[in-house]
């Protein structure tokens, strides 16, 4: 049976709120099944839902699985850190054991081999001033996957948009010949669908290098004591300003 659905958008009202304009009002709704996998569905947003880099209306997902909202680049594990605790209480009332929503709550992380001991202070608050550069990589690598997406795009289409156009003018300049301009049209279609399968295995890598990039982060950017993964979603200044783990409840401290 399925457990209560989470709509995610830009209001304040929905059960995951998002501070990023490329993201629809009501963008998402995620619900949990039985199987601790999640049915998604694409609420008519603007800019759209991704799975993996591809467009989709819903689909089945796991916590991990990539998404991209708009233009945020998220997986429903981050997001789902910033549900208000009555977004879960009903499921969490219908089953005692974990699922749904509240099994959505990340386990703690192992620990990566470069992450730092715990700087502890002596009224027991911890440092969490490297988070700062694992937040800022994580943003900036993420842009540039972005961008390499947006340019795989553009080369995808170039060819069609710009080159057929070009080239029958040029055609039509030195000949009328209605087989001759058929036969450089159907020579630059070709180039074009030759270029384009060139860029689908692009498309894949990055997707892939996203989700490397994605698992990374979320052993990375994570409480220094109990290593629960902070969310995508928290820049390290929110974190600052939290002044502790919503896990653990370790003092936090720059």
């Amino acid at each position: 049976m399925q457990s209560q659905s989470v709509i995610i958008g830009r209001q304040g009202q929905q059960s995951v709120s998002i501070d990023d304009m490329s993201v629809s009002k009501r963008h998402l709704s995620a619900t949990p099944m039985s199987d601790g996998r999640w049915s998604i569905e694409d609420l008519g947003s603007t800019n759209g839902t991704y799975v993996n880099g591809l467009p989709v209306v819903t689909a089945i997902v796991d916590a991990d699985t990539p998404l991209m909202l708009g233009s945020l680049q998220t997986t429903l594990r981050q997001l789902l850190n910033l549900a208000p605790a009555s977004a879960t209480k009903p499921a969490a009332e219908h089953n005692p054991e974990p699922s749904g929503i509240a099994a959505a709550k990340p386990a703690p992380m192992p620990a990566s081999d470069s992450m730092p001991a715990p700087d502890v202070a002596a009224d027991g608050s911890v440092s969490i001033k490297h988070l700062e550069a694992v937040y800022e990589k994580y943003r900036h690598d993420t842009l540039t996957i972005a961008r390499r997406r947006n340019h795989a795009s553009v080369y995808r289409i170039l060819p069609m948009a710009v080159g057929m156009p070009l080239v029958m003018g040029l055609v039509g300049m030195f000949t009328t010949d209605i087989a001759v301009k058929g036969v450089c049209m159907g020579g630059l279609m070709a180039v074009g669908s030759a270029l384009t399968l060139r860029m689908i295995p692009m498309g894949d890598r990055l997707a892939e290098e996203q989700f490397d990039l994605n698992r990374r982060f979320q052993v990375d950017y994570s409480c220094p004591c109990c290593h629960n993964f902070m969310g995508a979603a928290k820049p390290y200044e929110v974190l600052v300003k939290q002044g502790q783990c919503p896990f653990c409840k370790a003092k936090f401290r720059e």
